[in-house]
């Protein structure tokens, strides 16, 4: 065949295929990527469904299926955009190849053709000096696959609450305070019989388990555990309960419990020691008169109870010294003895660092919010009202059960004296941990709870052991102090807290729950709202554009540079070995191409698409040659 008439069949227009594959394989991809984000879109916020599938040895479940449809979409829009990307490429590097003037060394021509499949020669430093477009895209090819990584992941599987939650009346702990359960009475046999009248049993304070709650819950200054219907659940309840309510005590009582703690003081002087206190607590039994002298010793009255048939007032008083240096200098020590005098400017200038608070037992309306989340425990409270005077308290003159008329004991069942009943047990419990002294030879069960936290008591933690380091051993200087940084804030505030973190708390123990068996006790139902917890798929639709519109951005570019290729050469390539061979034209006497010889600047056939028909069935002859020796 004469290279006339080869000319003669080929045109000079751009073989239509390629850029159609360009063109139709991108838009492909963007279709897939609208398919995928709208499959994504169907699932989001539905439920992932349960259950599995058994395909022939391979068993996996729905859920996976789902996502597994999203990878496979991932991947079929890879390979077009690749495909796309690469064919572009192809056009781009034939234009250089052809417009190089000079010509192009045989080693970049293999660089260059190879970029996109060959991550060791898009290292070669001098392909980047002279290749810089090929080399840029080939970068921009070998990014390519990561935002595929990321596509997959933007659907995922949630565990999420349903909405709206699912609400149901259900069984939760409630209070009842009309129960024996919070006292301890003289036991009923004859020993104890003139403390008991007819069947009916006299109060000796609060029981073992009253004890123990407010013991537990002052050690670690939070609100038992209380089991709820549901690890995930929430509900409300409102009640009548018991709440402390601390001030400061009037100037005048102040110099009246001063005037009797200055008699302790003068009479631990003359008895030869010198211990001041840092604290000390009492109850109303004693009025403002805390110390009293036993056996020639003035010491605090640690009884917490009032007289048999005294009817008063449940005050507790407190009284610390926040400047509480644990001796008396010579200065402190004459105003201590002048202060016996009992003359308020003597008693102030001696004690002026103590401060002196009552707290009295009120009743007051609770609402009480639970929430629990997978088992963690969070409780709101809020007291509406207050009784605006304390409540009055019997000490140990109350029989159980109560009745109308106490004197008699005769009447019906009375429900308010016997909720009074358990408000002074757990008052009496509480009054237990804070009466008696603080000092440092004695101590009161005060330093077992949270309140030696608080800013006025916490000086029994920051006191040095030693108060002048020079006058011992240096091996002992600079021993390291370590001072309380977080406090529990006013000793006013944590005391009414403490209580009421106390009273909220008995709903963790079972004894002192209501017995619904009988009439008196409350509804044991409440609305109860579940938190169920569902598997919910959750699409992130901005990770998944971003990610495929940066790849069809670099693609896209890519197409535009090779359509401009093809548009400036009028001819489209591919890197077959068809190509390879009819537009290089290695010269071979009497053979070119499998066409008859002509001069090569003469010849017409360039490489261009598509393989001509009369070159279909040419055959390629290798021809095997023998080395040459080294010359």
């Amino acid at each position: 065949m004469s290279s006339s008439a080869y000319s003669a069949s080929q045109t000079q227009k751009i073989y239509w295929g390629t850029p159609a594959t360009l063109w139709a394989t991108f838009f492909a991809a963007i279709a897939l990527v609208i398919g995928h984000h709208a499959f994504y879109q169907s699932l989001s916020g539905t439920v992932a469904p349960a259950g599995l599938y058994d395909l022939a040895w391979v068993t996996f479940s729905r859920q996976q299926l789902n996502l597994a449809i999203g990878s496979a979409l991932a991947v079929i829009i890879k390979s077009l955009l690749f495909t796309s990307f690469a064919s572009s490429y192809t056009q781009i590097f034939w234009r250089s190849l052809k417009s190089a003037s000079h010509g192009i060394r045989l080693v970049d021509a293999d660089a260059t053709s190879s970029l996109l499949n060959s991550f060791d020669r898009f290292c070669t430093i001098s392909i980047w000096r002279r290749h810089r477009l090929l080399s840029i895209l080939a970068g921009l090819f070998w990014l390519l696959p990561l935002p595929f990584i990321l596509t997959p992941t933007t659907l995922t599987i949630q565990a999420l609450v349903q909405q709206p939650n699912p609400a149901a009346l259900s069984h939760v702990p409630q209070f009842d305070f009309v129960n024996p359960n919070f006292c301890h009475f003289f036991p009923d046999d004859p020993t104890y019989k003139t403390y008991n009248k007819g069947g009916r049993r006299q109060y000796y304070g609060p029981s073992e388990r009253t004890q123990r709650l407010v013991a537990a819950t002052a050690a670690q200054g939070v609100i038992s555990r209380i089991t709820p219907p549901a690890l995930n659940s929430s509900w409300g309840i409102q009640f009548w309960g018991p709440s402390l309510r601390c001030q400061e005590v009037p100037s005048e009582a102040k110099v009246q419990v001063l005037g009797n703690y200055a008699l302790y003081i003068n009479d631990t002087i003359e008895r030869g020691f010198n211990s001041p206190l840092a604290y000390f607590s009492w109850t109303s039994h004693l009025g403002l008169n805390p110390f009293e002298r036993f056996s020639d010793v003035s010491s605090i009255n640690m009884v917490h109870m009032g007289d048999d048939d005294l009817i008063q007032t449940a005050t507790l008083y407190l009284a610390f010294d926040s400047e509480f240096e644990g001796y008396f200098t010579t200065e402190t020590y004459m105003d201590a003895i002048n202060a016996t005098s009992g003359e308020p400017e003597a008693l102030l200038r001696a004690f002026g660092s103590f401060n002196i608070v009552e707290c009295d037992l009120h009743n007051a309306s609770y609402h009480v919010n639970f929430r629990y989340t997978n088992g963690d425990q969070d409780i709101k409270v809020t007291q509406h009202s207050l009784s605006p005077k304390p409540v009055r308290m019997k000490g140990f003159g109350v029989y159980y059960p109560t009745r109308s008329n106490e004197t008699w004991g005769s009447g019906p069942f009375d429900r308010v004296e016997a909720q009074v009943v358990s408000y002074q047990a757990l008052k009496d419990a509480f009054a237990m941990l804070l009466v008696g002294m603080l000092d440092f030879a004695s101590a009161s069960n005060i330093i077992n709870t949270v309140l030696m936290d608080t800013n006025e008591l916490r000086f029994r933690y920051e006191k040095p052991l030693i108060t002048d380091v020079s006058t011992v051993s240096p091996a002992l200087q600079g021993i390291p102090i370590q001072k309380l940084n977080n406090t529990r804030g006013p000793l006013l505030r944590a005391l009414e807290q403490l209580f009421e973190n106390i009273t909220i708390g008995i709903l963790s123990d079972t004894y002192l729950q209501p017995d619904y068996a009988s009439q008196t006790s409350p509804p044991p139902l409440a609305n109860v709202t579940y938190e169920t917890y569902r598997n919910i798929y959750v699409y992130n639709a901005f990770g998944l554009w971003v990610a495929y519109g940066a790849v069809l951005l670099i693609t896209g570019v890519a197409i535009a540079i090779g359509q401009l290729a093809m548009v400036r050469s009028k001819v489209a390539y591919d890197l077959k070995l068809s190509t390879i061979l009819r537009a290089a034209r290695i010269h071979v006497p009497g053979t070119a191409s499998g066409i008859e010889a002509e001069p090569l600047d003469q010849f017409s056939d360039d490489g261009r698409k598509p393989l001509p028909k009369s070159l279909v069935k040419a055959n390629i002859i290798v021809r095997k040659t023998k080395p040459q020796p080294n010359s």
